[in-house]
């Protein structure tokens, strides 16, 4: 592999799942929050197209949940604290994309969003597990130094939805 090729790859493991180190994860061991973000990877995927109805979604939310293994949260209390609040903002953000007429372009290789606002310019958007503004400023360096090698340009906004606590982070060019 060409060493430019190589540097893509890691940027692209580590825009589509944050909480994975170089190796693999951390410990050999994965996290929760890798497993749990792998599955909102495909759920979001899966239902990035405005053709798949509310039954579909809550069949692929239903399907990811089931094979996640239980034994990778601290406990099952712990599990369904993070599957209910998860559930409920995976499903509003799937029924505010229904109702709104925009469809935005996903990047398959790194499950980003993204959005072109001018010639000149685009945003990115990506939904993750648990973020902390330590992860996110990560995050945007990642991110920006990836689209420019990619489309040859910055971001001028990233916009990360933190679905565990409903929250969302957002940077903007020259802030």
């Amino acid at each position: 592999m060409r060493p430019h090729t190589t540097f893509m790859y890691q940027y692209r493991k580590l825009i589509m799942n944050p909480f994975m180190n170089s190796e693999g994860s951390i410990h050999n061991q994965l996290s929760w929050q890798q497993t749990v973000q792998s599955s909102v990877n495909r759920i979001v995927f899966h239902c990035s197209s405005n053709s798949v109805t509310t039954f579909e979604f809550l069949k692929k939310v239903s399907e990811e949940w089931e094979v996640l293994k239980k034994s990778k949260f601290h406990s099952k209390r712990h599990f369904h604290l993070v599957l209910v609040p998860l559930t409920d903002h995976l499903l509003k953000w799937f029924l505010a994309k229904k109702m709104s007429a925009e469809l935005k372009k996903i990047d398959s290789e790194t499950m980003l969003f993204i959005e072109s606002q001018e010639p000149s310019s685009f945003a990115v958007q990506k939904m993750m597990v648990g973020v902390t503004e330590c992860v996110f400023e990560d995050f945007c360096i990642i991110v920006s130094i990836y689209c420019k090698y990619k489309f040859g340009r910055k971001p001028t906004v990233i916009e990360v939805y933190d679905l565990l606590h409903e929250k969302k982070f957002i940077w903007k060019e020259g802030r």
